[in-house]
């Protein structure tokens, strides 16, 4: 994303765009609904399926020649419960320090 410090909420967001549009690729022709990108969601992000990459036009590529992929994107590695909740999330805890954010920890 070009930037020093990337901030948890930028990179949930980016991810979810990237998801989505993952998901849509590589769902069957035509098929442009939420019930497409459920169905496919777990196809384009899951441990040990596919080429894993972080870039998602590489991703795009990959999906789009009919390739496997694993995106996990800047918010972290992106596998999916069976509920649908997103596994290993991570967490930015900063804190105010001379009138600044200061990172105290992700994890």
């Amino acid at each position: 994303m070009n930037r020093p410090s990337l901030d948890s909420y930028s990179c949930q967001v980016y991810d979810h765009v990237v998801l989505t549009s993952l998901a849509l690729a590589h769902a069957p022709s035509g098929s442009m609904d939420g019930k497409a990108v459920r169905d496919n969601l777990r196809a384009i992000s899951q441990d040990g399926e596919g080429k894993r990459t972080d870039d998602a036009v590489e991703a795009l590529k990959l999906v789009t020649s009919g390739g496997r992929v694993n995106y996990d994107g800047p918010s972290g590695p992106l596998e999916f419960a069976d509920n649908g909740d997103v596994k290993g999330v991570f967490f930015r805890y900063e804190q105010v320090m001379d009138g600044k954010l200061v990172v105290r920890k992700i994890g």
